[in-house]
C-alpha cells in the first residue's frame, strides 16, 4: 500500500501523465473498489491526463468478462489518444503447433481443473458460477 498511501499525502504535479485505472474488487464487500476509484480521482487532481475511463472489476460476478469488456474498448481508446493506428486482432498469428498425444495415462493429464488437480472426480454440488460442474468431454470435432 505504499503507493496508495504515498499519493495520498502528497502533493505531486503529475501533469503530462497518461493513465488510465481499472480497478479489482467485490460489491459485497464494504468498501468495493475503493482504492481503484480513488487512485483515479487523485490522479485527476494531481494534473494527470485519464486516457480512458475508469473500469471496475466485480469478482462477485465474472471478474475477466468485466476486465475483457473494458479492454476491447480500451485500446482503441489509447490508440486514438496517442494518434496510434491500431493493427486490429486479424494481425494476430498462431505461435504454436499441436502434437497429439495419444498414449498418454489419464491420470496424468490436466483437465482444466479451476480449483485443484484432479478435483474432476470429486465434484461436490450444489453447482453453481463458482462451483462449476466440470464434464468430461466426450467428443471433439469441428462442426
Amino acid at each position: 500500500m505504499e503507493f496508495y498511501e504515498w499519493i495520498q499525502n502528497n502533493d505531486v504535479d503529475f501533469t503530462g501523465l497518461n493513465y488510465a485505472v481499472f480497478g479489482l474488487g467485490n460489491k459485497t464487500y464494504e468498501h468495493y473498489n475503493k482504492v481503484g476509484i480513488y487512485v483515479d480521482k487523485r490522479l485527476e487532481e494531481l494534473g494527470a491526463s485519464r486516457v480512458f475511463e475508469l473500469g471496475l472489476g466485480d469478482d462477485d460476478a465474472n471478474i475477466e468478462d468485466d476486465f475483457i469488456t473494458w479492454k476491447d474498448k480500451f485500446w482503441p481508446a489509447v490508440c486514438d489518444h496517442f494518434g496510434i493506428e491500431s493493427t486490429g486482432d486479424e494481425v494476430l498469428t498462431r505461435q504454436y503447433r499441436l502434437l497429439e498425444q495419444p498414449e498418454t495415462s489419464p491420470e496424468r493429464l490436466y483437465t482444466g481443473e479451476v480449483a485443484r488437480l484432479h478435483s474432476l472426480q470429486t465434484q461436490r454440488p450444489p453447482f453453481d458460477a463458482k462451483n462449476p460442474f466440470m464434464a468430461p468431454i466426450k467428443i471433439n470435432r469441428e462442426l
